[in-house]
């Protein structure tokens, strides 16, 4: 491939990439998004239901299912005859917190873009830190979407790159020359970061060694047998709530940095408030503070 083969394969892949409705990403109306889903069915057909529909309803789908896979003319005849064997288990209560506190996460993430995606920046560095910001709306679903599937350390990898964005997001604002926001890498930015958020040091610190594979984590995704062959776990279920930990935190430092960034425009501050001195102060009740605060217990309650 020639390099100007090369120059125009970019120049595709960035207005495709610019062509991305984020809206058609998540449809808002719908009340349960993909990351609430159950797949259910056999070999030839399967259907996603909610998590938490009636067991009847998952007994119709899967008859509706069971009737175009086996060519039966009727599917309360399915459900007649197989229905009394399909047990659909209630789901249990950690599963129940853990899709209660990813809806609190999602419309905490959708709240802070509406707020931040409406405004005229006059600044260069401030147009492309907040464009930064609204695009981590696709980030943020992803890991949602990995973690719901019992995923460990790829959504940790995007949990890394979301603080990576808000840190560069950060460090940009201010600026209104081109190329000093070009030589300005994300991975240099969190020093920066650490000066708003103290704790987003110790964060990055551990993604860095979540998403590295620290050998700690070895016997968490493999096993060997005596015979020396090895399994490989791709999913690690019992995680769920680590990687949703940093979501969480990573949600707490977007919105933070989100309402300083944009401090000067007309933004109702939910992570700041004005001291006499008219100084921003971090206020401690911030959104997400519960659910950050129901998960770490979960986590190191010992």
């Amino acid at each position: 491939m020639g390099k100007s083969d090369w120059n125009e394969n970019i120049k595709i892949i960035k207005e495709k990439i610019t062509s991305i409705d984020l809206d058609a990403v998540s449809d808002p109306s719908l009340n349960y998004d993909l990351d609430e889903m159950e797949v259910i069915g056999d070999w030839i057909f399967s259907a996603a239901v909610p998590y938490d529909a009636p067991k009847q309803l998952k007994k119709n789908v899967l008859a509706a299912l069971k009737a175009v896979g086996g060519n039966y003319q009727s599917i309360d005849y399915v459900l007649k005859r197989f229905g009394d064997i399909w047990v659909f288990p209630d789901p249990p209560e950690e599963k129940e917190i853990f899709y209660r506190i990813l809806r609190e996460l999602k419309q905490e993430i959708e709240s802070i873009i509406n707020s931040i995606s409406s405004y005229k920046s006059v600044y260069l560095g401030e147009r492309l830190a907040r464009n930064a910001l609204v695009r981590l709306k696709a980030s943020f679903r992803s890991s949602t979407l990995l973690i719901s599937q019992g995923y460990f350390f790829e959504p940790t990898a995007i949990c890394r790159l979301i603080l990576e964005q808000i840190a560069w997001a950060y460090s940009i604002y201010e600026i209104n020359d081109k190329e000093k926001i070009s030589n300005l890498k994300p991975t240099k930015a969190i020093s920066k970061l650490k000066k708003l958020v103290r704790y987003s040091g110790s964060l990055y610190g551990t993604l860095n060694i979540v998403t590295h594979i620290d050998p700690e984590y070895d016997h968490d995704y493999s096993f060997e047998t005596e015979d020396g062959i090895i399994f490989i776990n791709y999913t690690i279920p019992d995680k769920i709530f680590l990687v949703l930990y940093f979501l969480l935190i990573n949600a707490d430092i977007f919105r933070i940095a989100s309402e300083y960034i944009f401090r000067y425009y007309d933004i109702s501050l939910r992570s700041w408030e004005k001291n006499k001195k008219g100084e921003m102060i971090l206020v401690k009740d911030r959104p997400l503070n519960k659910e950050i605060k129901l998960v770490s217990k979960k986590l190191f309650k010992d």
